[in-house]
This record gives structure tokens, sequence and C-alpha cells, in this order.
């Protein structure tokens, strides 16, 4: 018969909860958060914001009309 090494249970847990943090870590990062956004892009965004801190947004209604939606 071969004997087999065991792990302590501290050990295993630890082990275990690295993995399940790596892998949540993983699928829950935002892979785009290191890119720049392109000016044109990030000018609109913040007129955007702007206008809606002011109260002018279009509602989703407004927009399907406006698409024939």
């Amino acid at each position: 018969m071969t004997k087999t090494n065991t792990i302590p249970r501290a050990d295993l847990h630890t082990i275990i909860r690295k993995e399940v943090v790596d892998v949540m870590t993983e699928l829950l990062s935002d892979p785009d958060a290191v890119l720049k956004l392109n000016p044109s892009f990030e000018k609109r965004l913040k007129k955007s914001a702007g206008e809606k801190a002011k109260g002018k947004v279009t509602s989703l209604a407004e927009v399907f009309a406006q698409f024939g939606v």
C-alpha cells in the first residue's frame, strides 16, 4: 500500500480560500480598467454627465420614438 501525504485542515482551508478569491477576482475584474478613453468619447461622456446633472435627460420612451422602436 502506498502512503499518501496529508495536508493539515488549516492549510487546506487556506489553499482553497486563496483559489476561490483568485477565481472570483478574475471573474469580477474589469479587463478594460487599464485602457485609456478615446478623447472624443471622454468629451461626450463629460458633456452627457453635465447634462444629466442639470436635469437635461432624454427618456427611454423618447429615444424609442426617435428610432421608431
